[in-house]
């Protein structure tokens, strides 16, 4: 672990102890130490000098101490660690269509977080079933202003996925939450995901299998409102037993971390908890099989779906679980979770939900737009008031808001019409249709070049206002399903 990092932790979370003047010293002697240091940006916490965690308790690890110091923290540390056996205590306290709220108790509270998935029955080996509850996302659960008391909102049922492959569907990613920081002012949620890595090119001869155990991590950046993905690093790792009797080991991660790259192979693994005995809990390989990166990976958020034995969609539930310091954990009850009806209910994947409403600065009126979309500046030359791309650089929404006194909506639409082919537009079509909001528009779709375009533009009091996406011929129909619902949230003052 880092150990300037480790310094700052400790004095954020240990204030008016004394120990303020030594941590200053300690971080200022490492300023010094470092004549220089540079990372990747795959460890943002990294300041050029790491230590042993002090889980590290192998006799092979302890010869390289360096000093009686650090074995005496290691020492009071695992003397700690196995003191506390008692899992954080969780008592629902109710639940509605919201969400729900549990107080949750332990001295050594570490994290509280709400875990979403299904209960699938498993057989095992013996032929006997069991339920597990496997988990599908996991997020912060919100600590509120009662004392001990956190609240977890009910799912919207959109988590992470990658494309591997242009034309197929995405692979679902099972990321746990891993920790949240904030640098320059930014802040940062790490999430990781279990994953068997075929590297490419590599050669895997003496291996085992002929794959590394690693972890991938997605780094979000998270403004309050909408989550975009940043980053995305993968670090193998090993696990080392102590003896024969050492069923669990210790992991031990590489120090080099990789990106994913055309010809990379990937499984995805996923944790189920066993509903009849916390002893067995499990993790087992997901449904979408070893997925090959044709190109680039690209990241989504997406509505997820699954289907039962019968082809029916499984019915999702949440709950509040906790960690303490000592590693001791807490399932809370599981409370069922009923899709939202604004959601799309079949298995296709939605290209992304609904995120940030958009309000004109004029106070004209206002629309959803893309979760997790890039925006981008507008170019106000052409009366643009906002222009956002998808992750992938490949779908892409601009609003036009512009003034026009005496045109009804009906005489513009007569005015576009030729404008459209002008500019080269083909297969243009046009209807009159109105908002779910009951706002009166005229919706022209067509194709330019290898772009189609769903194009709704709506006029009422000398002022106007267009939404416009672009996708690429190929991906149309499920970009004009976002496109459709986007158009919907339109409000007009």
């Amino acid at each position: 672990m880092d150990l300037m990092h480790f310094a700052r932790l400790l004095a954020d979370h240990l204030p008016d102890t004394g120990m303020e003047a030594d941590l200053d010293r300690l971080i200022d002697a490492i300023d010094r130490f470092v004549v220089h240091s540079a990372h990747d940006g795959t460890r943002p916490d990294s300041q050029g000098v790491a230590i042993d965690a002090p889980e590290l308790t192998d006799a092979r690890y302890s010869a390289y101490k360096v000093s009686d110091a650090g074995r005496d923290f290691q020492s009071v540390y695992q003397d700690f660690r196995l003191a506390d056996a008692e899992p954080p205590v969780i008592e629902a306290e109710y639940w509605d269509a919201e969400g729900t709220f549990a107080t949750v108790r332990d001295r050594y509270l570490g994290a509280v977080t709400m875990t979403y998935g299904f209960i699938r029955p498993i057989e095992n080996d013996d032929g006997t079933v069991e339920d597990y509850f496997m988990v599908v996302a996991e997020e912060e659960a919100h600590a509120t202003e009662d004392e001990d008391v956190y609240f977890a909102p009910a799912w919207s049922q959109v988590w992470f996925t990658v494309e591997y492959d242009p034309g197929r569907d995405t692979a679902w990613i099972p990321a746990f939450l891993s920790n949240r920081l904030e640098l320059g002012g930014t802040e940062y949620i790490l999430f990781d995901a279990y994953i068997d890595y075929y590297q490419a090119g590599k050669d895997y001869s003496g291996y085992e299998y002929p794959y590394d155990l690693a972890r991938l991590t997605l780094v979000v950046t998270d403004d309050g409102e909408v989550w975009e993905i940043f980053n995305h690093f993968i670090q193998t790792y090993q696990i080392l037993y102590s003896g024969p009797d050492d069923e669990e080991g210790k992991v031990q991660y590489d120090r080099a971390a990789f990106r994913l790259s055309p010809e990379d192979q990937v499984q995805f693994y996923n944790f189920g908890f066993n509903l009849g005995d916390s002893g067995e809990d499990d993790w087992f390989y997901t449904a979408d099989g070893l997925v090959t990166f044709v190109e680039e990976p690209a990241f989504w958020f997406e509505f997820l779906e699954f289907d039962d034995e019968s082809g029916e969609p499984e019915d999702y539930y949440y709950a509040i679980s906790a960690e303490d310091a000592a590693g001791n954990w807490t399932l809370g009850e599981l409370i069922p979770s009923e899709p939202p009806p604004d959601e799309p209910t079949s298995s296709e994947p939605a290209v992304a939900p609904l995120g940030p409403t958009f309000v004109d600065p004029a106070g004209f009126f206002e629309v959803q737009t893309p979760q997790a979309w890039i925006e981008e500046e507008p170019d106000t030359e052409q009366t643009e008031v906002f222009r956002a791309t998808d992750l992938a650089g490949i779908g892409t929404v601009i609003i036009y808001a512009w003034e026009f006194a005496g045109l009804s909506l009906a005489e513009y639409a007569d005015m576009l019409e030729p404008w459209f082919i002008e500019t080269g537009a083909t297969g243009l079509t046009s209807e009159t249709v109105t908002t779910a909001q009951g706002v009166p528009a005229v919706l022209f779709e067509g194709l330019s070049g290898q772009e189609a375009f769903s194009w709704l533009a709506h006029v009422s009091d000398g002022v106007g206002v267009e939404v416009v996406y672009w996708f690429p011929i190929d991906q149309f129909e499920t970009g004009r399903e976002l496109a459709y619902r986007s158009f919907d949230t339109l409000v007009v003052y």
